[in-house]
């Protein structure tokens, strides 16, 4: 489905610029991407958002037994990595490798925010994700606006 929806998103910006998108445009793992998305089948890509649909009501039925206001997770696996290290070749596993806690969220569609609370030692910004049951916002904005109040993260931000 990315690799079919990256296409889709460099087919409209080449209808946009007139002209075959290339490296000057967008980043090299985009083009690598939407060269797969080429590959997929229409059915295949059918099957596929079926199958997402299916995990979404499977994540959605989670929060019902369990009486659940937030599920806290970190928002990557690891220190925020160095500039450019999620470019280049490997960029795309080292991605994958990153975003462990966030994609699924982004798939079944249940709000999620994420918010700099902690520091590294270096400074840089540590984020810990809250996510909501679907369409329950309202809670997500709220305890957001708590945690800002007790730990204002633009009067920490780096001063870079």
């Amino acid at each position: 489905m990315i690799a079919a929806n990256t296409l889709a998103d460099l087919e409209a910006l080449e209808a946009l610029l007139g002209r075959e998108a290339g490296e000057d445009d967008v980043e090299e793992s985009n083009l690598r991407l939407a060269s797969v998305g080429r590959k997929v089948s229409a059915a295949s890509y059918i099957a596929a958002v079926a199958g997402n649909q299916r995990w979404s009501r499977q994540m959605l039925s989670w929060w019902q037994p369990h009486g659940f206001d937030l599920l806290v997770t970190p928002v990557i696996a690891a220190p925020p990595p160095p500039i450019g290290y999620l470019a280049g070749a490997d960029g795309q596993r080292r991605v994958r490798q990153y975003l462990l806690f966030t994609a699924q969220f982004n798939v079944t569609g249940q709000p999620a925010i994420s918010l700099p609370l902690h520091r590294t030692a270096d400074g840089l910004p540590v984020g810990v994700q809250l996510v909501a049951a679907h369409a329950r916002e309202d809670v997500l904005v709220r305890v957001a606006a708590q945690l800002e109040a007790a730990a204002p993260w633009p009067a920490i931000a780096p001063a870079w």
